[in-house]
């Protein structure tokens, strides 16, 4: 698998699996859906989060996260494009072999990509 199939595999992450990767860091975090819409919302000069839009990003609800907002929640939650990529890498596993080196590089791709 080269590293173009690789990215396409991480942009193809369902909206359902890119809630689950924010809500389970949000978890790990200790914080409830409300702080971290107050976290968000102090960080970002976008329009105010709520909760009930955490809660449509975690169910994978609303698939497009606003960049101001995403950046905010990598920051918050201590995210990045690994972490996704990783997340996405656990669903594929069963299916396909990526060696080491495949995943090193299409991290790195992946963090420039957003930084």
């Amino acid at each position: 698998m080269n590293l173009a199939n690789i990215a396409i595999k991480i942009s193809s992450l369902s909206s359902v699996d890119q809630g689950n990767v924010i809500k389970e860091a949000r978890k790990k975090q200790g914080l409830t859906q409300t702080q971290l819409a107050e976290l968000i919302s102090q960080s970002t000069s976008a329009e105010a989060v709520d909760v009930k839009k955490v809660s449509k990003w975690e169910t994978g609800k609303i698939a497009k996260i606003e960049p101001e907002n995403k950046s905010a929640i990598y920051e918050i939650l201590g995210l990045n494009a690994s972490d996704f990529f990783t997340y996405g890498l656990q669903l594929e596993r069963s299916e396909e072999y990526i060696d080491d080196l495949e995943i090193q590089d299409a991290i790195e791709f992946l963090d420039f990509i957003i930084s």
